[in-house]
């Protein structure tokens, strides 16, 4: 996956596959935190392989899966356009 950092302007995801293949690469293991529920949407990221869950997280603990990203995708995206703390946290799967 690459962090991408420019507007989509209501696009296709795949119209960002470009600008992700000059970018350096994250690799992440399952189970790594990708984003958290709560914190400032720096950027926002194209997966260019593997899977991804987007889940929100009650104060008690409880866990809802929102989205579930596959190659192709994009991600984080509605908080950084919004300039808000991320309303979900990401997952590497």
């Amino acid at each position: 996956m690459s962090p991408v950092s420019q507007h989509t302007l209501d696009l296709p995801a795949h119209i960002w596959r470009p600008f992700a293949e000059h970018r350096a690469p994250i690799h992440c293991s399952p189970g790594f935190l990708i984003y958290l529920q709560g914190t400032e949407a720096t950027c926002f990221y194209y997966l260019k392989q593997g899977r991804v869950k987007s889940f929100i997280q009650s104060e008690d603990g409880d866990e809802r899966v929102l989205n579930l990203y596959t190659a192709g995708s994009l991600f984080g995206e509605a908080s950084f356009f919004d300039e808000l703390p991320r309303v979900s946290s990401a997952m590497a799967l």
